[in-house]
């Protein structure tokens, strides 16, 4: 089977990606790369909490996976990045991913940085998933 290049654009992601030059996900040899989703809604509104913000991006995550015909359990790299001191990242963040990333679980790297191109904006999460059509076996 060969690979398609496709850009993955779900509906009310035009503006998040495109207009600065990118696809919320791309589908190439047989994974979906997406982009880094972050906490913000439709109307631009950042989440209030790191939590919050997190759970939003995850939502967001989901919709690029949907749009691409895959689902969370499909992710099989998954990397967060995480606005200052990353080191209580496993309180809240490992639970809230475990609640929702089935087994076998995804490999998972997470980063603290110093800060993300949108001011406000405390975690960025990106994942590659294989796609379902492509899986061998």
């Amino acid at each position: 089977m060969t690979s398609q290049l496709k850009a993955i654009v779900p509906a009310g992601m035009e503006g998040a990606g495109p207009a600065y030059g990118f696809a919320p996900g791309r589908v190439a040899g047989g994974f979906l790369f997406v982009a880094g989703q972050i906490g913000m809604d439709r109307n631009g509104n950042l989440g209030q909490t790191v939590q919050e913000q997190a759970s939003m991006a995850l939502n967001n995550l989901e919709l690029v996976l949907k749009e691409a015909g895959c689902t969370l359990a499909d992710v099989v790299v998954l990397n967060t990045f995480h606005v200052g001191d990353c080191t209580t990242v496993n309180e809240w963040f490992l639970p809230l991913k475990k609640d929702i990333f089935p087994a076998p679980y995804p490999a998972w790297t997470s980063m603290g940085i110093t800060s993300l191109a949108i001011p406000g904006v405390l975690i960025e999460i990106s994942a590659i998933a294989e796609m379902p059509n492509m899986r061998a076996g």
